[in-house]
């Protein structure tokens, strides 16, 4: 799946919970860091979308979508206030 379209299935999730993801950057994340794969294998099968924006304060925040590498399914959002699993209908 290319970024554009994990993207855009992102976006939809954002939709689904009422956050913005406009003027916003994007980012996907494909590569994992050595550190976080020491504390958990798990992590290497998993990637991000990130959706960074800048909150009243000016402070860099921004909600986290986490995809699985095999089945590009969209797995867990978090965003600064909250975390939760995407429903199926939206993976």
């Amino acid at each position: 799946m290319t970024d554009e379209q994990i993207i855009n299935k992102a976006k939809k999730v954002l939709d689904a919970i009422g956050a913005t993801h406009k003027n916003i950057k994007v980012s996907v994340i494909r590569e994992t860091n050595d550190l976080l794969l020491e504390m958990d294998e798990s992590f290497k099968d998993e990637y991000y979308v990130i959706f960074t924006y800048y909150s009243p304060g000016r402070l860099i925040s921004g909600i986290s979508i986490r995809v699985d590498r095999k089945t590009n399914k969209l797995l867990r959002v978090v965003t600064p206030s909250e975390m939760f699993d995407v429903p199926e209908e939206l993976q």
